[in-house]
């Protein structure tokens, strides 16, 4: 009978195998929740998804050759009244358009050298050395192509 003793048996319950029953009953819905998540999230149907979503809302660099697009200049109507004549200077134009501007060109490179690192890690590598020539091509003056020259570099 030495060993054949059950867990309900004095202290022992209390700190012992009830203590651990407990967090299992607790912890036992929680944990398989987040494994069915987990499992959700990984099936090659979503990962397929959440690619396509990235493709569509960036679409991929252009090809090698092909001429860059260059962005039309906004016309700045020409002033009807002359400055005030205590003025010598007019003021400066506020640069925080272009301070917005050169963030927006630095999350989208960003983004899409984090998707050349998912498509390489899916395989697809001359996709993704595709698009790291693209954000070294379209975005030069950014620090993702910096990173971008890199991972060409290491990835050959």
């Amino acid at each position: 009978m030495g060993f054949a003793r059950g867990a309900s048996e004095g202290a022992g319950c209390v700190f012992g195998g009830c203590l651990m029953l407990l967090v299992l009953k607790i912890l036992g819905p929680i944990l398989l929740i987040a494994a069915v998540v987990y499992w959700v999230a990984n099936t090659p149907q979503v990962k397929h998804a959440t690619l396509a979503k990235a493709l569509q809302d960036n679409p991929p660099p252009r090809a090698v050759g092909e001429p860059k697009a260059v962005p039309v200049p906004e016309v700045i109507p020409e002033p009807t009244e002359p400055p005030p004549k205590g003025e010598a200077n007019p003021p400066a134009p506020d640069d925080t358009a272009a301070k917005a501007e050169a963030a927006r060109r630095e999350n989208v490179a960003a983004f899409r050298v984090t998707t050349a690192r998912d498509l390489w890690s899916a395989g697809k590598k001359d996709k993704a050395r595709e698009w790291l020539r693209g954000v070294i091509a379209d975005y030069a003056d950014t620090k993702a192509a910096n990173d971008a020259q890199k991972l060409l570099d290491e990835w050959k």
